[in-house]
């Protein structure tokens, strides 16, 4: 068999587990790693430290767990850290890290993975549709004629929404102090499940 004769490595991450439902603000998550000895002989007491990052990169979590068991060649174990739950929405950054003395192969001890969080309700507005020109093939309201407002809505929450209120403005330019919209109406949307889009 060839190989080292200790080489550990973090495998992935079991939790936060890239569920879109489960990893919302501010919710509390419990973190678990999975690791593998992947050589010749068993190891046993060394640290694996997680490192969590947020959207802005900078290290909000650290914490450290040991390895008390007798880990096999071959065998895995998954290790649970301390509580976590992100105070914003984005992508965050999980850093693991094998700290073996006796590891012979340091190129494999680190493990980067990332998980995005979402606020739980979160409708966005994402444009508004305006036919274009027949002649230009650029968006343009008709001069003079009607067009009825159509917008575009995501859900980028991580629940499922309904009879959510949208007001649509249309304003003539410039805007100045004191003015009102030429334009303006209410509707309901109806429901938006999560990753659906509306119009």
């Amino acid at each position: 068999v060839v190989g080292y004769e200790y080489d550990v490595k973090p495998l992935r991450m079991i939790s936060p587990g890239s569920i879109r439902q489960a990893e919302i603000v501010g919710l509390t998550q419990n973190p678990q790693v999975m690791i593998r000895n992947i050589g010749l002989k068993s190891a046993q007491g060394f640290h694996v430290t997680l490192d969590i990052f947020a959207p802005d990169n900078n290290l909000v979590y650290r914490a450290d767990a040991v390895e008390v068991n007798n880990l096999a060649s071959g065998a895995v174990d998954i290790l649970s850290y301390p509580q976590f739950a992100a105070t914003t929405n984005g992508m965050f950054k999980f850093r693991v890290i094998t700290n073996l003395g006796s590891d012979l192969n340091r190129l494999n001890d680190t493990l980067i993975e990332t998980r995005q969080f979402y606020w739980k309700y979160d409708v966005r507005a994402d444009s508004i549709v305006v036919p274009l020109n027949a002649i230009t093939r650029l968006p343009e309201v008709p001069q003079g004629g009607s067009y009825r407002p159509v917008g575009l809505f995501d859900n980028n929450g991580a629940s499922f929404v309904a009879n959510v209120p949208i007001t649509f403005e249309a304003w003539k330019l410039p805007i100045t102090g004191g003015a009102q919209p030429e334009f303006s109406a209410t509707d309901n949307m109806p429901e938006i499940n999560i990753e659906d889009g509306m119009r």
